[in-house]
Order: C-alpha cells, then structure tokens, then sequence
C-alpha cells in the first residue's frame, strides 16, 4: 500500500473494499505473504479452505456494544444484537463483556495521524496552504506542534490496549462490536461533528473502526447486517487476533 510514502506505517488497517466474502478472500489469496515492498509483511500463507470449510460452532466470541465508551444509537445496537443472534443460532458462544477503553484512544490516535500527515506533507504548505482543504492543513499544523516526548508516551495507551485484547484472545476467537455508532451520516456532516461528548460523558463518536488502528496486527473486517429503523445501513465488526484472517473470514461468512 502506499497511502503514505513510509513504509512504516503502523497505525493504519489496509485491506480489500469487497462486495462479498469470497471477493475479500481472493484478494486475500493474492496478496498475501512476504513482500519486499512492505517491510512489515509477515512470510503466512492464506488458506481459502479454511475459510470455506470453518465451522463456526462452539466458536467463543465477545461482544461490546460501545468499547467501554461510545453512545451508541439504539438502532445499531437493536440490528447488531439480531446478527449475534443469529451467529448463535449457527452454534457459536457469545459472551458480553465490559471493556474499559475511554475516548483518550481516539483522540490520541488523531495525535499519532496528525504528526504523520505534518512529518510527509508540511512541505506543501509554503506553496499551496492556501489551495489545500483547511482540515488538512489543521491536521498538519496540529502535528507540527506535537510534543515529542508526548507523541512516544502514546505507545503506553497501545500497549494497554494489546494487553487487554491478549487477554480476550486467550477465552475467545473474536471480539464483535459496531462498525460505527451510527448509521450512515449526511452527506453534509464532517468529521467533527463527531468528536464530543454527551451529558452523560459519552464519546459523541462516529467510526468504531478507529481505536483498532492502534493495534493493527489484530485484523479486522466489517460486515453489513442489514438496515435501522431510519432505513440507514448499519455494519458488525469482527476484530481476531493477529494474522488470524480465515477465522474472521469465515465468522463474516456466516454473519
């Protein structure tokens, strides 16, 4: 991938916008193993067959509806409990857990990006600040007053985060939640109108995709389970342990 020009990338999730299952397991058949182009590839085989022959039955999996901190519309969390019900309809254990995540994992992976984007792209600014999206060049400014000291202390929130999903993976195959909190938002919505917080202290967030970027050897795919009650789709995430890509595969197959 070359979203950005380092290879060392490591707070971002790549992978394949699929139409089906087995369109993402082609792709995965394709491009997996080492490359000399991507440092951080790893030397594994991707088995087709273990996706198509997985049985799902007797899988454990956890589930949490908001990562210990998102308000979450009742309407993802009513079609989200339909498809785990349906997972257990198809033989696997699900279990709901308390996670204790906060909003500091959104907003410190924010930090992280903005030094990336200020580290590759400041340069632009002299000649084209004035062309450039004003978020961009927030984002930009914004990395470029990054304290240093600050920026390597957000490997303690990402180590906390790896201890806890360690030891989820060591009970369970999986960890499911939304793919976002909400529906689908207007077209006329940004980013920021989902960075706040409720009366009750609540993370006012969008994506639920973003805090797994700080952990992204663990993959992750998400998956439409139908429509809310506003006609708006809505989206099950399946988050396994590293390089365990035809065990979620195969859940999503299933979901």
């Amino acid at each position: 991938m070359t979203i950005l020009p380092s290879v060392f990338d490591n707070i971002s999730h790549f992978g394949p916008l699929a139409r089906s299952v087995g369109d993402a397991v082609a792709f995965m058949q394709a491009a997996s193993g080492a490359s000399d182009e991507d440092i951080s590839s790893v030397p594994l085989d991707f088995s087709a067959a273990l996706v198509a022959d997985g049985s799902i039955v007797g899988k454990r999996l956890a589930l949490s509806i908001d990562l210990g901190y998102y308000e979450v519309q009742p309407q993802v969390e009513a079609e989200l409990r339909a498809a785990v019900e349906r997972l257990q309809r198809a033989g696997a254990v699900v279990d709901e857990l308390p996670m204790r995540w906060t909003r500091a994992v959104n907003d410190q992976w924010f930090d992280l990006w903005c030094v990336f984007m200020a580290a590759f792209f400041a340069d632009r600014l002299a000649l084209h600040r004035d062309r450039m999206d004003p978020a961009v060049v927030a984002i930009i400014d914004r990395g470029l007053g990054m304290n240093t000291t600050a920026y390597k202390r957000i490997e303690l929130l990402r180590t906390g985060m790896w201890r806890d999903l360690a030891e989820l993976f060591r009970s369970y195959d999986a960890l499911l939640c939304p793919t976002c909190a909400v529906t689908a938002p207007g077209i006329a919505d940004t980013y920021d109108d989902y960075v706040s917080d409720s009366a009750a202290g609540r993370y006012r967030g969008l994506d639920m995709t973003c805090p797994f970027n700080l952990v992204p050897q663990c993959p992750a795919i998400s998956v439409p389970i139908g429509f809310a009650s506003d006609g708006l789709p809505v989206g099950l995430q399946i988050v396994g342990p590293p390089y365990r890509d035809e065990t979620l595969l195969a859940l999503a197959l299933r979901a």
